[in-house]
């Protein structure tokens, strides 16, 4: 089979927090750092499970990310290609791209299926009119539970008004990405029986994987402490000050706690300033960058928690898994997330993000029971083993394409 996917943005962009600045970003055409090579992002990694499964590959990108080396992952059966923005002072080609060469290509290849992420983009409404046009199958991985914050929120909705209709009449099939995308499609009234099993987002499990605490804390240099690991981008909305206030409570219990906060964004300074205040300078540490995988993977593994407090996340996210992936277990702050990763106790725990003292109690009591953790972290090894690696990922969608090819 010969199919082309559709993903045009393969990372979050850096958005600052005050509307002004937001406003500026947009209309400025900046697009986001490159990845140092192609075999980094997340949607070409799933490919290369499909290409390895037999099936003919190409990857259409935004050249907004293009990395510094494109390497085409390494098969034969895998082709990459990022495609050229244009009008980037109307459309930010970090999050709004616009390539009209889409069309283009997907008509003139003979594809057998189309699979466009997200229907709140421009990439899929080319898709649609492509495979109109040529009468392909068409398929949409769903990501988004939730409109974004202003004024991407209005530019969103007006979308959804103006070509909803057509989304809804073409796509053979609309595929969430988690529950909250599901909901998301049954609120906005697309047709419940186009709407498909969850498919959620995957991990390569030969990247991040167990490597054990001592190795990894000896090759980073933290030492014997208890050590929570937080990653994601710095801004005022990621419970970031939540829990560095629990941190406060939990040191009087474990005065060696450590937290590693990892991201980049605009509450870098305010954070700063924040743990100054409180007095943690030893007790919570920013690195303001995002380490290369092979040294994320360390972190994690150094760990002996993951604390992730973001609303309206996409859940389980890719920090999640590629934590769950390493056999660190989580505490997250999303509701779906209890039935996603099996209920409390099994490989992670819900705290509401706003409830500092309930962050502080259940970190303390994961960290006083090692046994406990001990046994949540294989099992969240397990949990990705089984539901969430990108092969298990790549064989789900296959399936669903399989079955409803069939009645198209």
């Amino acid at each position: 089979m010969r199919i082309a996917i559709i993903n045009l943005i393969t990372k979050t962009a850096d958005l600052p927090s005050s509307k002004f600045s937001l406003l500026m970003y947009l209309i400025s055409g900046k697009a986001p750092n490159p990845p140092e090579d192609d075999t980094e992002i997340n949607i070409v990694e799933l490919s290369r499970e499909i290409a390895k499964l037999g099936h003919e590959v190409t990857v259409y990108i935004s050249d907004a990310y293009s990395p510094r080396r494109a390497l085409d992952a390494g098969l034969e059966r895998l082709e990459v290609v990022y495609l050229p923005t244009r009008l980037k002072f109307l459309f930010n080609p970090s999050v709004i791209p616009f390539i009209p060469s889409l069309y283009r290509e997907i008509c003139k290849n003979k594809f057998d299926l189309v699979f466009s992420a997200e229907i709140l983009q421009w990439g899929t409404f080319l898709s649609m009119l492509a495979c109109i046009k040529t009468k392909k199958t068409i398929f949409i991985w769903q990501e988004l539970g939730f409109f974004p914050r202003f004024p991407g929120n209005i530019i969103l909705k007006v979308y959804l008004v103006i070509f909803g209709f057509l989304i809804k009449k073409i796509a053979n099939g609309l595929i969430p990405r988690n529950i909250s995308a599901k909901n998301f499609l049954v609120k906005n009234k697309f047709p419940i029986d186009k709407i498909l099993p969850v498919v959620n987002t995957g991990v390569n499990t030969s990247v991040f994987f167990p490597i054990g605490k001592k190795d990894a804390r000896e090759e980073l240099g933290l030492g014997n402490k208890h050590i929570i690991i937080s990653v994601g981008r710095l801004h005022e909305d990621k419970g970031h000050y939540e829990l560095i206030n629990a941190i406060k409570l939990i040191k009087n219990e474990f005065p060696d706690i450590l937290l590693i906060i990892i991201g980049k964004g605009p509450e870098y300074d305010n954070l700063v300033n924040v743990i100054r205040g409180l007095k943690l300078e030893q007790n919570v540490k920013i690195i303001e960058y995002v380490p290369k995988r092979e040294k994320l993977r360390l972190f994690y593994n150094a760990a002996d928690l993951m604390v992730i407090l973001r609303p309206n996340e996409l859940f389980p996210n890719f920090t999640v898994l590629e934590s769950l992936a390493c056999g660190v277990p989580v505490v997250h702050s999303s509701e779906e997330g209890v039935d996603n990763l099996l209920g409390n106790g099994y490989c992670s725990y819900y705290v509401n993000r706003d409830d500092v003292d309930e962050i502080y109690h259940i970190i303390s009591h994961l960290l006083k029971n090692k046994d406990l953790l001990e046994e949540m972290g294989y099992k969240a090894k397990q949990i990705v083993d089984e539901k969430f690696s990108m092969n298990i990922i790549a064989e789900k969608l296959l399936r669903i394409w399989s079955d409803i090819g069939k009645n198209v």
